[in-house]
């Protein structure tokens, strides 16, 4: 029975992966490089983004709550999809001259059902998993002309997971449990992006930290397209890592997939 409810449990609890996403999650390490402002911007000078994305990312790894031992994780993206209640992810960017902020937030939800063995205890358990992973970080731009650009960045990243648990049937018909945590993390890096043509354009990111966590990281690039002025879209491969372990909580996962996105510049 034990074994078995590690196996649900570590199944559930990272599905940040949607940061899919993070996320989901956690977190899914943030700094969404290819979703930036154009060079136009407001009279006033600064520019700014809001950019949805989705990020289809399998995830593995090791994780623990509720008191149990580690169990080892390994879900591909369909595997998460069956499980999906809501998603949602999204970049904002403020930038003046030199200077910007970046905002990378995500959020998911999931609930499973998974049958027990003899059906003694329980026949059935039923699991909630919520990650929330918000990132910010300033930038200042150290290299770059017309079309090419390199930014530094720094910021903090706050993940909280919370995992709900209700027993189905036999004796623990009813019983439920709850187990969450939050905590936050420093990141530095940076993020490039180089115009190829007037339409086409390359970019990507990497990030790493620590802080309440033993090591965050996160790498992605790809190639965008600019369809209007104040219009692009983005496809490219994105990988993050997060060793947090603290009090038996343990979420030392790895999560990585293609990410695609809408950008809208005004």
């Amino acid at each position: 029975m034990i074994s078995k409810l590690v196996r649900i449990c570590g199944r559930v609890v990272p599905l940040a992966a949607l940061a899919v996403a993070t996320a989901m999650v956690p977190a899914r390490a943030a700094d969404m490089g290819p979703f930036e402002a154009a060079e136009t911007g407001t009279p006033s000078g600064w520019q700014f983004t809001v950019a949805p994305y989705v990020w289809a990312a399998g995830i593995s790894g090791d994780v623990a709550q509720f008191g149990l031992p580690s169990s080892k994780l390994d879900m591909s993206f369909s595997d998460i999809l069956k499980d999906l209640d809501i998603s949602g992810m999204m970049v904002t960017e403020a930038r003046y001259d030199r200077f910007s902020v970046v905002t990378d937030f995500s959020y998911v939800k999931t609930t499973t059902d998974e049958g027990t063995p003899f059906g003694i205890l329980a026949t059935g358990v039923k699991v909630t998993s919520e990650t929330l992973r918000m990132a910010a970080l300033g930038g200042y731009q150290i290299l770059g002309d017309e079309n090419f650009r390199v930014d530094l960045n720094a910021g903090l990243q706050l993940t909280a997971a919370k995992t709900k648990m209700r027993f189905i049937g036999g004796i623990l018909n009813g019983v439920r449990g709850t187990d969450s945590d939050v905590w936050v993390d420093g990141l530095v890096g940076f993020r490039a992006r180089a115009n190829l043509t007037e339409k086409l354009f390359m970019s990507g990111w990497a990030n790493i930290g620590a802080g309440e966590s033993d090591l965050v990281w996160d790498v992605m690039g790809g190639v965008g397209y600019n369809f209007t002025p104040s219009i692009s879209g983005f496809a490219g491969y994105r990988a993050s890592g997060i060793d947090y372990n603290k009090g038996g909580f343990v979420y030392d996962v790895v999560q990585h997939g293609p990410i695609t996105g809408l950008v809208f510049r005004f």
